[in-house]
């Protein structure tokens, strides 16, 4: 019998993602190592003005093709890929989120399909890489003790 591990975030009370849905944490590890490349990366002036939901709908439309943004120079110059904060995994397939941050200050911006309640959050600059860190951390000493077990078995 196959028992997948269970992820999910809390935020603010509120679960964000699939709980009872199962998942791979290697999978997860390796999304997240790919977030953290854009740690201190994520502030962009255009942002810290916007409401939430402009940001989360800029984003979304830049980054899933939902709206005609052809400016290469805008495109380039947000980076849009940078924001997003949720590991690509089955686990959070009906939501997306997105993180902008500027000096002191961050907006963990998410919503569930389709889309329409958009969440705010809150929160100090660098705290959610802060988080991932310490989760990246666990997963890896997981996997790294998996490794060695199936090593030892073979």
């Amino acid at each position: 019998m196959d028992v997948w591990p269970h992820l999910l975030l809390v935020c603010d009370g509120q679960r964000v993602g699939d709980y009872e849905l199962g998942t791979s944490l290697r999978d997860v590890l390796f999304q997240l190592d790919e977030i953290a490349k854009y740690r201190h990366s994520r502030s962009s002036p255009r942002f810290s003005t916007l409401p939430a939901v402009a940001v989360f709908r800029l984003i979304d439309a830049a980054l899933f093709g939902s709206a005609d943004l052809n400016n290469a120079g805008v495109a380039e110059e947000e980076q849009w890929a940078r924001h997003k904060i949720f590991p690509a995994v089955d686990v959070f397939d009906p939501w997306k989120g997105y993180l902008v941050e500027d000096g002191k200050n961050a907006r963990f911006i998410f919503a569930r399909s389709p889309y329409r309640d958009v969440t705010e959050f809150p929160l100090r600059a660098g705290e959610i890489d802060a988080i991932l860190d310490a989760v990246r951390s666990a997963l890896d000493e997981i996997y790294a003790q998996e490794s060695r077990r199936l090593t030892d078995e073979d």
